[in-house]
């Protein structure tokens, strides 16, 4: 079977086909509990549009397998170093017996991501579920970081509302509904200072700051520049202009779209969330969620503070999304924990391979916490 490998990146039309039929492979075969957002062009244009590397495999001019990867600045022990972040993997489902394909992708991928100077790859897998994908990256120099993983995906139902939404869009017995519902409730908790207001470029400068001083706290973590910052940014907020006609008529209190808030006190930015509201494919229907990208505070904010703020978000949802979905919190689970969140309860384990001397001695080091954009490994 002859199989070309090239780069794919814009092609969001054929990407959005075959990963809409990968999910669907997915969720048939019980893999995951839910079959995810619906895979049309826009999202697949979300999703990949932010990646450095867009590559695909072809059989007979058929894309049948896409692979990407991030490629962004970061700091190792305080020294500068590029990163690069292996995920989003797809593989038609009528070729999942050619374990090759998936192989040769990587492959393709590493050598690319070498070309471009990286100092180190990681990659971000399940520890059950993707179990054969770990031995191969072991097979390709990726180790296992010995620090514990702090970067953890968060889950909260939004309330009564929520939970009911949820139950109406999966199998959902009456033991489980119950038990759901001890954990649905929304904190009472009001911001005492400031206003929680949108976003302006105006407080771009202000929030970059306060990510990048995850490299003063933590061994291992990405910089922002100014330009990836307002990208990201700016893909998110995109995801408004999307056509929700259809929706909106089903979930008429559903806020879709991106959004990006800031908490402020006067010209000072206290806290910062980006986030947007989607609709996720489940058993029986589909039911609108809210990603959070990122969350952000400053230093001084105390616990009770940030429990206030992301109290106050949260019960902004009510009425119209099942499920907030934390994907890279702030790193204070205990913030998160204390407002209502839960782990999603599957260990993920942070392989990395090392390229260059800048990063010498990390697998053996004893990474306590770090701060990197968590890649699904397979969408």
């Amino acid at each position: 079977m002859n199989i070309e490998i090239k780069d794919v990146k814009g092609n969001y039309k054929e990407i959005s086909v075959l990963c809409d039929k990968f999910r669907k492979a997915i969720f048939q075969n019980r893999i995951e509990d839910q079959e995810g957002p619906p895979y049309t062009e826009n999202y697949a244009k979300y999703i990949f549009g932010g990646l450095k590397y867009n590559i695909g495999a072809f059989y007979d001019n058929k894309l049948i397998g896409v692979i990407g990867a991030s490629s962004v600045n970061g700091k190792y022990n305080q020294k500068n170093i590029k990163i690069s972040g292996l995920g989003r993997v797809a593989i038609d489902p009528d070729y999942w017996s050619k374990k090759s394909i998936k192989e040769e992708l990587v492959d393709y991928l590493i050598e690319k991501i070498i070309d471009g100077k990286h100092d180190v790859i990681y990659a971000a897998l399940l520890k059950k579920e993707e179990q054969d994908d770990i031995d191969f990256l072991n097979s390709r120099g990726f180790g296992l970081i010995k620090g514990r993983k702090n970067s953890e995906a968060l889950i909260k139902i939004v309330g009564r509302e929520g939970l009911d939404l949820l139950k109406g869009a999966r199998k959902m017995n009456a033991l489980e509904y119950n038990a759901a519902k001890l954990v649905a409730g929304l904190k009472k908790a009001d911001i005492e200072r400031g206003k929680i207001l949108d976003a302006t470029s105006d407080d771009y400068d202000q929030v970059i700051h306060l990510l990048n001083n995850f490299s003063k706290k933590y061994p291992l973590a990405r910089i922002w520049t100014k330009q990836e910052f307002v990208e990201m940014v700016n893909s998110v907020l995109d995801i408004s202009s999307w056509d929700y006609t259809k929706l909106r008529e089903k979930y008429p209190n559903t806020p879709f779209g991106g959004f990006f808030k800031v908490w402020k006190e006067g010209n000072e930015v206290l806290g910062a969330q980006l986030y947007y509201v989607y609709e996720v494919r489940m058993e029986v229907d589909t039911v609108p969620l809210g990603f959070w990208i990122f969350s952000v505070f400053k230093d001084d904010i105390t616990s009770d503070e940030k429990k206030a703020f992301i109290s106050t978000l949260i019960r902004s949802m009510k009425g119209g999304v099942a499920v907030v979905n934390a994907e890279l919190p702030y790193y204070g689970n205990k913030d998160f924990d204390s407002a209502g969140f839960m782990g999603d309860q599957r260990p993920i384990a942070l392989l990395l391979k090392p390229l260059t001397d800048n990063v010498e001695g990390i697998l053996e080091e004893r990474i306590k916490n770090y701060y990197l954009d968590i890649i699904g490994y397979n969408i």
